[in-house]
């Protein structure tokens, strides 16, 4: 039997190993309340001094149990050997949080195809007019947008303005069917990284996304 100790301030990783032990009976899991109500258990207090070194520098201790069976019937338990405590194993690492993409477009054709093509390096969220991209935007701060000009409620244009008003570091790639010249140096000055005609070509898609993410990292 294995008592698995956990310090008071990593509440977070004591209830992801409870979950984890589960199905393990042979593991209690245990937070640390020495500062609390609760006083620690006899095997727990003998083995205190190795297990705070552990609770200090890692933040949990897994203490090995005797079994009742090993140990002598008539030997008070002040005369019990020594709890060992075992080497605690590295923490299993958390796999870093995917980068945040929004794709805005009133057309659910484009947002699939992009949706799909960027999903697996990307946490993907989709908005098919300007005001819900701009709420998205305001929420989740994406790391980079890839927007229409033409979508309701709010043009891409003006959701550009507001998105470079509210936080000039996010790159925005306007990717639309509109040819028109002039308004694609306007957009370059409100704070477009870069302007896509459609159709576009995914691939080129690809090294722009890649480029800015390179850019904001720098």
């Amino acid at each position: 039997m294995y008592l698995l100790i956990v310090a008071r301030h990593q509440r977070a990783r004591y209830e992801e190993l409870v979950r984890a032990c589960a199905g393990r009976p042979e593991i209690t899991v245990i937070l640390d309340r020495r500062a609390g109500e609760r006083r620690p258990a006899a095997p727990e207090r003998r083995a205190r001094p190795e297990v705070d070194d552990k609770l200090r520098t890692v933040g949990w201790a897994l203490v090995k149990l005797p079994s009742p069976a090993a140990a002598p019937a008539a030997a008070p338990p002040r005369t019990a050997a020594p709890v060992p405590v075992l080497e605690v194993p590295e923490p299993v690492p958390r796999p870093a949080p995917r980068r945040r993409l929004l794709v805005v477009d009133d057309d659910p054709r484009i947002t699939d195809i992009l949706s799909k093509h960027f999903g697996d390096a990307w946490e993907v969220e989709v908005a098919h007019d300007g005001a819900v991209a701009l709420a998205k935007t305001i929420l989740r701060r994406p790391e980079v947008i890839l927007l229409d000009l033409g979508i309701p409620l709010m043009d891409g244009l003006t959701v550009l303005r507001h998105v470079h008003n509210l936080d000039a570091t996010i790159p925005v790639i306007m990717i639309t069917g509109n040819t028109d010249v002039e308004l694609a140096g306007e957009s370059l000055r409100s704070g477009l990284f870069s302007y896509v005609p459609k159709p576009f070509d995914l691939h080129y898609l690809d090294l722009l996304v890649a480029a800015v993410t390179e850019r904001r990292s720098a």
